[in-house]
């Protein structure tokens, strides 16, 4: 978005698509309940008005309904199909400033390790059998060793990563905005905890951050 602000608009239609998408496939799939369908017909007038401050046009919202249901569109009217935004992975393949770029792929990693832990992924698989006692190994650690070990291994670096992406995301603001006194101040506070207390933080910190607000 800060590279090309034109994803913000896109980041809005695709949002009100998915939701547009799953009303429409719901009241699809449920069209003889006529309770679910009361329901249903109640959430029209709240996306029409979501639609509104996405800006998603009429022909774009005649496409989606064209696209998952197949109806055809109104006379006169082009498709106008809303692309889908990029995922964290095919983003990386957008950036073109080096630095932004390694600071991402970085931060790309503990993503995908922390995702993992919804998903079917050999490590976080292994690692979850050690809080399941009907595993092998599973009566391994004592309840005090396994609290420890979520805390440290699973909870501890969620937090820390979820705050280090919102203060990188203000530190992007700061090149926007550089007359932004205020701004920079409460960013560099910030990345003083985290540049000294986090190994993620010292190394987002020299590939990227370091360069937008000057050595603390």
């Amino acid at each position: 978005m800060v590279e090309q602000p034109s994803y913000l608009d896109l980041y809005l239609k695709h949002s009100w698509k998915q939701i547009y998408v799953r009303h429409l496939l719901m009241t699809a799939e449920c069209q003889n309940l006529a309770t679910i369908t009361a329901e249903l017909d109640k959430q029209l007038v709240p996306l029409e008005e979501l639609r509104k401050l996405a800006g998603v046009s009429d022909a774009e919202r005649a496409t989606i309904r064209s696209e998952h249901l197949g109806d055809p569109l109104p006379a006169g009217t082009r498709s106008s199909p809303i692309p889908q935004f990029p995922t964290p992975g095919v983003v990386l393949r957008h950036i073109r400033e080096p630095d932004r770029k390694m600071m991402l792929s970085r931060l790309y990693l503990e993503y995908q390790f922390l995702c993992s832990f919804v998903h079917f992924s050999p490590h976080p698989r292994t690692f979850k059998g050690f809080f399941n006692d009907r595993e092998p190994f599973g009566r391994m650690f004592t309840s005090g060793q396994l609290e420890n070990m979520f805390q440290k291994e699973i909870a501890g670096p969620a937090v820390w990563v979820d705050f280090l992406s919102i203060v990188q995301s203000a530190a992007e603001m700061v090149v926007v905005y550089p007359g932004d006194i205020e701004l920079r101040r409460a960013v560099t506070d910030a990345w003083s905890v985290l540049a000294e207390r986090t190994i993620m933080g010292r190394a987002v910190w020299e590939f990227r951050s370091k360069k937008l607000l000057g050595v603390i």
